[in-house]
């Protein structure tokens, strides 16, 4: 969450909002999130890109044909993902398209 909130894309949410959504889940709400207007927009950017994918059941794999600049949000998102411990499909992206995601030198992901 750290990572995301230094990238601008989210904002830890404030105890209010916090005791509000212990309330409507029933248990504790130690910490959340939200998206930042930024992180809004790349949500509705991928979104776009998810609704145009089809399911060939026959190798139950999603596909999705990409232009080069499709790409790019494409690997972001999957950066992004793998910040949260699942690198499995950035790594895959990345080794057969040859297409990854690296932020700004000197930018602190951690």
């Amino acid at each position: 969450m750290n990572a995301l909130e230094s990238q601008g894309l989210v904002e830890l949410v404030g105890w209010e909002d916090r005791a509000e959504l212990s309330v409507l889940e029933g248990r504790p709400v130690r910490w959340s999130g939200r998206l930042t207007p930024y992180g809004h927009d790349l949500r509705l950017r991928l979104a776009e890109q998810v609704r145009a994918a089809s399911c060939d059941h026959g190798i139950k794999r999603w596909q999705r044909y990409l232009t080069q600049e499709q790409m790019e949000p494409v690997a972001y998102g999957l950066w992004l993902h793998r910040m949260t411990g699942a690198a499995a499909e950035a790594n895959r992206l990345a080794r057969e398209y040859g297409v990854a995601h690296s932020p700004a030198p000197g930018l602190d992901v951690r």
